[in-house]
């Protein structure tokens, strides 16, 4: 079986299309970073978390449900992760259509920005609950 699902990997160019959705996924959330309380954006393959913190640089769970449970109602699904809870995190299957995943981030960017979640305080890097001391 393992065999077969590396043959659909290879012949479907799954892997490389995987690598487009991230650079699709950077592009689309990554200007969202310091605002609407969004504090990073993290990228990896196809997933994606998006954090959230409150206008003093600390992690935001409730914020983040808020987000997920308004996508959740519009039939998305998304679920909640971090330290802290505070991310929203989409996984989508490595083979989404382009389109799809286009009409999904429209939404997600669209909700982000309807919520309105306060405001970080002028800097653009993840909560400071996350940062090296």
């Amino acid at each position: 079986m393992a065999v077969v699902t590396i043959d659909t990997i290879r012949t479907e160019s799954l892997l490389e299309h995987a690598q487009s959705l991230a650079l699709d996924l950077t592009a689309r959330l990554h200007p969202l970073v310091g605002r609407h309380g969004v504090s990073a954006v993290r990228v990896a393959g196809a997933q994606v978390a998006v954090v959230f913190c409150d206008g003093n640089g600390q992690p935001d769970p409730a914020g983040a449900e808020l987000v997920q449970r308004r996508l959740r109602e519009q039939q998305m699904l998304v679920y909640g992760g971090g330290r802290h809870g505070e991310c929203g995190m989409l996984l989508p299957p490595i083979n989404l259509p382009r389109a799809v995943l286009r009409d999904a981030l429209s939404r997600l960017l669209a909700q982000i920005e309807r919520t309105r979640l306060a405001e970080p305080l002028g800097w653009t890097a993840d909560c400071a609950i996350d940062q090296p001391t």
